[in-house]
């Protein structure tokens, strides 16, 4: 519908005039292309039902990629209310003690999740695998430490249906957020 919104992104502001069928069916579309990926890497197989939770990024610390499992209890609670699929990749840099770790940790996690949580860990994250996530997740988890991410300060990475939303960070450590209810 805007063909070279990728070398002139300002196109992107029309973006609201796209008719929601349209937009709803191309999400649907990249959301089957995800779960086949999932299966094709994992073996795990996803209902296309069910909203699926991506992080996938470079793996390091300031990211947060394991706050999602920092209270397990409350996640499966939820999960046994409003079921939801989570899919994460990510690499840390080969020097990055860290980071190799807490990829580590991310894997012990999501075996113990199994059989409770549908989550998978795919390999082999490069552009194209990035890509498939952002278009087929319902929700993008970007959840770095503020103010350690130069590129994602003012916006939120939220993908649901294509949009950016504003980030409630307003450089006072979301005191003002958590004050207005944001």
């Amino acid at each position: 519908h805007h063909p070279g919104w990728s070398h002139e992104p300002e196109i992107l502001v029309r973006a609201d005039a796209l008719p929601d069928a349209a937009v709803w069916e191309a999400h649907q579309k990249s959301k089957q292309d995800l779960i086949g990926k999932v299966r094709w890497l994992s073996s795990k197989q996803f209902d296309p039902e069910i909203p699926i939770f991506a992080f996938a990024r470079r793996m390091t610390g300031y990211k947060r990629p394991e706050l999602l499992f920092s209270e397990i209890d409350r996640l499966l609670a939820i999960h046994a209310k409003h079921p939801i699929q989570v899919v994460m990749a990510g690499k840390a840099h080969p020097r990055d003690g860290a980071g190799q770790a807490l990829i580590e940790r991310l894997h012990a996690v999501i075996r113990s999740l199994d059989g409770k949580l549908p989550i998978v860990f795919l390999p082999g994250y490069d552009m194209s695998l990035a890509k498939i996530l952002v278009g087929g997740a319902d929700v993008w988890l970007n959840t770095p430490l503020p103010p350690l991410a130069p590129a994602t300060l003012f916006l939120r990475e939220f993908q649901t249906w294509g949009k950016a939303w504003p980030s409630p960070y307003k450089g006072d450590g979301g005191q003002e957020a958590a004050a207005t209810g944001m």
